[in-house]
């Protein structure tokens, strides 16, 4: 279909059903997004589809006779903008959460275009962010064997058990319930999970080499499933059959530096917080 590179901040499709800028701004008025409302405008000097304020950046939609191009773009001064270069990098704590924000941005309004070109119903991306936030301070199997994920007031919501090589892991509900195994394994140069859930085998993932950013890719209950970050390694987005089902983003809380864990769908929660573990887990031994 085109040039499609997960939190790269720019996708390139084709034009086959020869959309304009006006009519595919039609299309995407009919839904609400997690990050802006379209209008028509200019980047670049050329007419455009823009979302302001995505972060510090404006997110457009540029439609030309044979392709769509959706991208971030910097705003500086009135009506002017910087267009980012490819995995070009920001270094800063906010630089690089903003550029993480505007990557899913993009992330998401490419998602709702490749639905309006299968034909599909414009699913209202808005309503669909439950938005449930879960707190773990930064590698978190460094300190003891159990550790606490919990909510902004710090009550645990989840615990994590491990041995101290990090070999194998569990995660419990509040009630010491086990939600998930996680066995890792060191296959040449980068570690791959099985995760066990009630005794059975039900998913495998494994983290990819990749000179721009971390991806960490597999099968989780028969779908696929991929997380994948931002060049700092401290931005992810977990997507699991074409939908985004959480986030996991570096915050500093009064109580410390923390993954802050955004969870999209609640019927993937247990998921979402297993997966922001092996994430903690694969930078903590990159």
């Amino acid at each position: 279909m085109g040039f499609n590179d997960a939190m790269s901040g720019y996708k390139k499709l084709k034009n086959e059903e020869g959309y304009t800028n006006q009519s595919l701004l039609e299309l995407l008025k009919q839904t609400e997004y997690s990050f802006g409302t379209p209008e028509m405008g200019t980047v670049a000097k050329k007419e455009s589809i823009v979302f302001h304020n995505v972060g510090s950046f404006t997110v457009y939609v540029t439609v030309k006779d044979k392709s769509i191009e959706i991208g971030r773009v910097v705003e500086q001064g009135t009506g002017k903008f910087v267009l980012k270069n490819l995995g070009a990098a920001m270094f800063s704590d906010a630089q690089s959460k903003d550029t993480a924000v505007a990557d899913r941005a993009v992330e998401e309004l490419y998602d709702v275009i490749m639905g309006v070109k299968k034909g599909q119903p414009i699913e209202n991306k808005a309503a669909s962010n439950d938005g449930i936030k879960l707190y773990m301070r930064q590698k978190i199997l460094s300190i003891g064997d159990k550790y606490s994920i919990c909510d902004l007031d710090e009550n645990p919501q989840y615990w994590v058990v491990g041995n101290i090589i990090g070999l194998k892991f569990k995660i419990q509900d509040n009630h010491d319930n086990e939600i998930m195994e996680i066995n890792k394994k060191m296959v040449a140069i980068t570690p791959e999970y099985t995760l066990i859930k009630n005794g059975e085998k039900y998913g495998h993932i494994k983290k990819k080499i990749k000179l721009t950013r971390p991806v960490i890719a597999g099968e989780i209950d028969k779908k696929p499933v991929e997380i994948t970050g931002d060049i700092t390694g401290y931005h992810f987005a977990i997507k699991l059959a074409e939908e985004t089902i959480g986030t996991v983003d570096t915050e500093r809380l009064t109580w410390g530096d923390v993954y802050s864990i955004e969870v999209r769908n609640a019927a993937y929660k247990d998921l979402v917080v297993t997966i922001a573990v092996i994430a903690d887990n694969t930078l903590k031994n990159k």
